[in-house]
């Protein structure tokens, strides 16, 4: 079964907060979600480091002799590192590694 876990950007603080495992979801929903918040949820998986792959995460792999980097993203029917129009399938996510967050680190996107 699929664990279901989430953190919040939170605009005014610049911070992000994870959901203690201690706090009901719904308490961490409702203290914490808010317009002034962006919610994001745990995917399931791990990247090479055994680091928790968030929803817009930015996970670097190699494809051959090239380094793709891009944000984890819901795409279809799974979680996919998107960028621009088109999804790169990253064949075993255990090959990728979280370099850091949209909210955190934008210019890891050149953005």
């Amino acid at each position: 079964m699929k664990e279901i876990r989430f953190r919040a950007w939170f605009n005014s603080m610049e911070k992000m907060i994870y959901k203690d495992d201690n706090v009901h979801i719904s308490t961490f929903l409702g203290k914490y979600v808010t317009t002034n918040s962006k919610l994001m949820q745990f995917t399931g998986l791990k990247d090479s480091k055994g680091i928790d792959i968030y929803e817009n995460d930015i996970v670097r792999w190699k494809q051959g002799d090239i380094v793709v980097q891009a944000m984890v993203s819901w795409y279809l029917f799974g979680w996919s590192p998107f960028t621009g129009l088109s999804v790169i399938p990253i064949p075993y996510y255990k090959e990728c590694e979280v370099i850091g967050n949209i909210y955190e680190n934008k210019e890891l996107l050149g953005k």
